[in-house]
């Protein structure tokens, strides 16, 4: 045991650095290891304290006798005995140590095929587009920017001039540009500065808002547009931000700042969406909602929050280095791109699987051990039992079958439950993850992952299996029948 301790230790440390690299203190390791290596040799001896008195306390002869005597008692029936036969009436013998075996066997599959479902289900594309479903490109007022000046006062010096819009008209492929509007409001009347923005809608997203309506009714974009009238679009946020509840026909009331004059104005809430219905949509949509062509009545300066660019998928690196031109001539803009985001999912998939392939490893040395454990106690504790086989007839082919064949009884219980139930909770959890948070994730059973733990579990398993044969062979039968 005491030999094992300073490995743990070691792995342990080299796989925390490993997976958190700036949590890794050399004062939290000065105190922690003292205190494991206490606990864990603590842990150990209270464990096999009453054990190795109950076997200290048996004599040989006592043993002997309930070895002999451990079997089920009943009518014996006549039947060929076989390596097969022997080997399932072996494993019914010790059912509860076969039972543990498989169980770690198990318990590290279902987490291995657990998670592995999730991650083999997401595809980097997919998982960007979720934030690039109107275009490649999102060109936009830098978080710089942002984080030292309120909106208003940077829409009233905007960086989205006519010399930008121009530029952007004449992008390779270009086949569509938005214009994402903002219109910064506070919900507090004598706030000095804004705290909330409206996102402006255009007719066309009247369609779009008609599907993920929750309550009220969406009339015709002009009456909307002539009234002011307001939809919430994320009542959760509408609720934290006013204190109340959205109620259709209600009116709310804000400071509107537009970079050059402030007014208190007045709005009816005609909708509520149903957030979960929103989707991809989620740059679109947002607390508050409001006609453009309102906001442009309303406000004055240039209410542009953001572009969103698409082009031809086959000119989209040359825009992109076409965009990225006119954002390093134009410092207060920044880009975000399909592309890019799509190297930094790849990056964090690769991170994240990395990281379970490690837990994985750590969990399945556990059940590897247990196996080895049960195989190993087995084969010598029956070295009596063996030899009497070989004497009455049995070959060491014959033996050495029974025992792999034991083995494998043990695992394939384990790798086929593991298979089934893992296989499941993957299945569940990525319908779960899809209806609540991942609507890009779509369902794929991990074979490879499948097929190569199984292959590792049967190939230890009988590798484990001959090494111990091996070793019991060396003795021979009368030494071991003494």
């Amino acid at each position: 045991m005491l030999p094992a301790i300073p490995i743990g230790l070691i792995a342990g440390i080299a796989v925390a650095y490993l997976l958190i690299p700036h949590g890794f203190g050399l004062w939290n390791v000065l105190w922690i290891c003292p205190v494991v290596v206490a606990l864990t040799y603590a842990t150990v001896r209270l464990s096999i304290k009453k054990p190795a008195k109950i076997a200290a306390a048996v004599s040989p002869i006592e043993a002997s006798r309930y070895e002999q005597n451990n079997q089920p008692k009943g009518k014996h029936r006549q039947h060929k005995l076989t390596p097969g036969s022997l080997a399932v009436n072996q494993v019914l013998r010790y059912k509860k140590k076969n039972i543990l075996t498989a169980a770690s066997l198990v318990l590290t599959g279902v987490l291995l095929l657990g998670l592995s479902s999730v991650l083999s289900s997401i595809n980097a594309e997919d998982m960007s587009l979720s934030g690039f479903a109107r275009g490649q490109f999102v060109l936009k007022i830098s978080n710089q920017e942002l984080m030292e000046n309120p909106l208003e006062i940077l829409q009233g010096s905007s960086p989205f001039t006519e010399e930008v819009e121009k530029e952007l008209s004449q992008l390779s492929g270009v086949q569509k540009i938005m214009n994402d509007q903002h219109l910064p409001v506070s919900y507090d009347q004598q706030a000095l500065e804004s705290d909330a923005e409206i996102v402006g809608f255009e007719k066309a997203d009247m369609d779009l808002l008609q599907s993920c309506l929750l309550n009220g009714n969406l009339s015709d974009y002009g009456q909307m547009a002539s009234e002011d009238q307001m939809v919430i679009g994320r009542p959760g946020d509408f609720e934290k931000y006013f204190g109340i509840h959205p109620k259709v026909g209600s009116s709310v009331t804000l400071k509107i700042f537009d970079g050059q004059h402030t007014e208190n104005l007045e709005f009816e809430i005609v909708a509520v969406l149903d957030e979960s219905k929103i989707g991809n949509h989620g740059d679109k949509i947002d607390m508050l909602l409001l006609s453009v062509d309102s906001m442009q009545k309303i406000a004055h300066s240039n209410l542009t929050y953001q572009y969103v660019i698409r082009v031809e998928d086959s000119l989209e690196q040359q825009a992109e280095s076409e965009i990225d031109q006119i954002v390093s001539d134009n410092p207060r803009l920044s880009v975000d791109s399909l592309s890019a985001a799509i190297a930094q999912n790849e990056n964090f998939l690769q991170g994240t699987q990395l990281a379970l392939a490690i837990a994985i490893v750590l969990i399945g040395c556990f059940s590897v051990m247990n196996l080895l454990n049960t195989t190993l106690t087995g084969i010598i504790v029956r070295r009596r039992e063996f030899s009497l086989m070989r004497s009455v007839g049995m070959s060491q082919k014959q033996l050495s079958v029974m025992v792999h064949k034991e083995g494998l009884i043990v695992v394939g219980m384990g790798l086929v439950l593991s298979v089934v139930i893992g296989g499941g909770i993957g299945y569940v959890l990525c319908s779960f993850l899809k209806n609540s948070l991942m609507n890009y994730l779509n369902y794929r059973f991990p074979f490879g992952i499948t097929i190569l733990n199984c292959a590792i579990i049967i190939l230890c398993s009988v590798l484990i299996t001959t090494g111990a044969l091996k070793q019991q062979s060396k003795s021979s039968m009368m030494e071991a029948l003494r």
